[in-house]
C-alpha cells in the first residue's frame, strides 16, 4: 500500500479581497492533517508454487490453483502466460496450459464494508508433454496495470519408472506393469487393470527419444525400458501436498497409507542397492537420508601448549560425492574431492550449497529428472535451519518447515537424487549400469505380469 500525508492550514479573519490573498498577514489557527492510503493491487497465491507429480508420456496432470485478488475494482480481467520450452533443435513446445474455469475477471464487491474484500479465483493449471521433459519455470498474471505477478512451477514427463515412480504409487491399485518380449528386448508397458490385455490389440510404444538442452531442463537419454499408455488422453489430477505455510515441497506421504508404504518399499531398494554397490572399496551401510546428508567438518582444538589442530567430527569421511565420483567415474565439475568444511555455521552452508548445486547440475546436464529438487533440500538439520533463517518468510522461495516436515522432505529428496544417479549412472560412463526392464521393476519390488 501508498501512504500519502498532506497538512491543511485553517485561517480565521476577513473575507476573501480579491486584491490581497485570504492568509496574507494571518496565521493558521489550526492544521488539519490528512492521511491517504492508496492500496495497491495484489495478488498472493495458493499453493504459493505449484509441484507437480512426474507422469508418464502423454499423461496430462492438472492441478487447481487459488488466486486471492485485492484492491482491484469490479470487472477487472486477469491473464495468464507461460514461456515456450525451447528444444535443443530449435522448435518450441507448450505444455503447460492455464484456464479459469469460472472467470478471470474480478465480481462486483460490497463498498459498504469497512475493509476490502479479498476476491479468490480459481485457476486450473495442466501439463503434458510427448518427450521426456523435466522443467521448472513461472506463470505469470498480469492486470489491466500491467502488474505482474509470477509463481514458480515443476513439472516432469518421462518413460522412466525411476522417475515416475511416486506417479506408480498413487495407481498402485488402478494400473499394473506389463513386460512384452518384443524384437530390440523386454519393453515394460503401463497399463490400466480395466483395459484389455497386450495380446487382445496392439499398443502404442512411446520412445524417450528427445534432446537434452540445459538451458531448458529437457534431456536425451534412450531408456532401456519405457511406458507406453494402452488409454490415451487420461488426465490425473494432481493431490494436494501443501505444507501449513502453503508451500507445495517433495514429501513422503502420510504415515499408515498405502502410498507410504509404496515409499518405503522404494526407499529400502535403493538403500540396499547403494549400500552393496554404491561406495569404492566395497559394501558400506547408509541411512537415507542421515548418511547423505552428515558434515565432515574441521574444529580448531587448543592443546596444552596453545597450538592449534583440526579434529574431524566424523571417522568416516566418506560423502555422497566420493559415492558419484564412483558410480560415474568422473569428477563433477565444482567440487574438489575430499574436502573440509568449515565449523562456522554460515560459511559451512554457503559451501555446502554451493556443493549441491554443482551436483545437481552435474546430474541434469546427464538426464536427470530433479527440476524440483533444490540445493536446501538436501542439506542437514542445522545448515537447513540457518538457511531458512537468511530467506525472508512469506516470499516464493522462502521455506519455514516443521521438524516433521523437514525429515520428510529430506528423506523424499535423496531419495530423487538416488534413484537419478542409478537412472543416469550408466549414460555418464560411469560404473553404475542400470539392469534390464524387468529386473529393474522387481529391484524396486513392484509386480509386474
Amino acid at each position: 500500500e501508498k501512504v500519502s500525508k498532506v497538512s491543511v492550514p485553517l485561517y480565521l479573519g476577513e473575507k476573501e479581497n480579491k486584491r490581497r490573498p485570504i492568509n496574507e498577514g494571518l496565521q493558521s489557527y489550526r492544521k488539519l492533517s490528512v492521511i491517504v492510503v492508496l492500496k495497491l493491487p495484489s495478488i498472493t497465491f495458493h499453493p504459493r508454487q505449484i509441484l507437480l507429480t512426474p507422469v508418464p508420456l502423454r499423461r496430462r496432470i492438472e492441478t487447481t490453483l487459488t488466486l486471492q485478488a485485492a484492491g482491484y475494482p469490479c470487472g477487472t480481467t486477469l491473464s495468464a502466460t507461460v514461456d515456450d520450452v525451447e528444444m535443443e533443435d530449435g522448435t518450441k513446445m507448450q505444455p503447460i496450459s492455464v484456464i479459469f474455469p469460472d472467470q478471470n475477471n474480478t465480481p462486483a464487491q460490497d463498498y459498504n464494508q469497512q475493509e476490502a474484500d479479498v476476491i479468490s479465483l480459481l485457476c486450473e493449471v495442466s501439463f503434458c508433454s510427448a518427450v521426456p521433459l523435466s522443467l521448472c519455470t513461472a506463470i505469470t498474471f498480469s492486470d489491466h496495470m500491467h502488474n505482474r505477478f509470477k509463481i514458480g512451477l515443476c513439472a516432469v514427463a518421462d518413460n522412466c519408472l525411476l522417475t515416475v515412480w511416486p506417479y506408480m504409487a498413487l495407481h498402485r491399485s488402478d494400473q499394473q506393469i506389463v513386460l512384452k518380449t518384443g524384437a530390440t528386448g523386454v519393453e515394460a508397458i503401463l497399463q490400466s487393470y480395466h483395459t484389455p490385455s497386450p495380446a487382445s490389440g496392439p499398443i502404442t510404444s512411446l520412445s524417450s527419444v528427445s534432446s537434452f538442452d540445459q538451458s531448458c531442463s529437457t534431456y536425451n537419454n534412450s531408456d532401456s525400458f519405457s511406458y507406453s499408455d494402452s488409454v490415451s488422453g487420461d488426465t490425473y489430477v494432481s493431490p494436494k501436498t501443501d505444507t501449513p505455510t502453503g508451500l507445495c515441497i517433495p514429501q513422503f506421504p502420510a504415515a499408515n497409507t498405502k502410498e507410504e508404504l509404496y515409499y518405503q518399499h522404494v526407499s529400502l531398494a535403493v538403500k540396499r542397492w547403494f549400500s552393496l554397490c554404491g561406495w569404492p572399496n566395497g559394501p558400506h551401510p547408509i541411512s537415507i537420508p542421515h548418511t547423505l546428508r552428515r558434515v565432515v567438518s574441521a574444529i580448531q582444538t587448543n592443546n596444552s601448549i596453545g597450538r592449534s589442530y583440526c579434529v574431524s567430527q566424523n571417522k568416516d569421511r566418506r560423502s555422497v560425492v566420493d559415492m558419484l565420483h564412483h558410480l560415474t567415474g568422473r569428477q563433477i565439475p565444482g567440487i574438489r574431492l575430499c574436502q573440509t568444511f568449515s565449523n562456522d555455521v554460515h560459511q559451512r552452508t554457503t559451501q555446502l550449497l554451493q556443493q549441491h548445486g554443482a551436483m545437481l547440475a552435474f546430474l541434469r546436464v546427464q538426464g536427470a529428472c530433479l527440476s524440483h529438487i533444490r540445493p536446501e533440500y538436501l542439506l542437514d538439520v542445522l545448515e537447513f535451519r540457518h538457511c531458512c533463517s537468511l530467506q525472508e518468510k512469506g516470499t516464493e522461495n522462502g521455506l519455514d518447515c516443521s521438524p516433521l516436515e523437514y525429515e520428510s522432505l529430506s528423506k523424499r529428496s535423496w531419495t530423487d537424487v538416488l534413484l537419478q544417479i542409478y537412472k543416469v549412472g550408466g549414460t555418464s560412463g560411469g560404473r553404475a549400469r542400470p539392469p534390464a526392464a524387468g529386473r529393474d521393476f522387481r529391484w524396486l519390488g513392484l509386480p509386474v505380469t
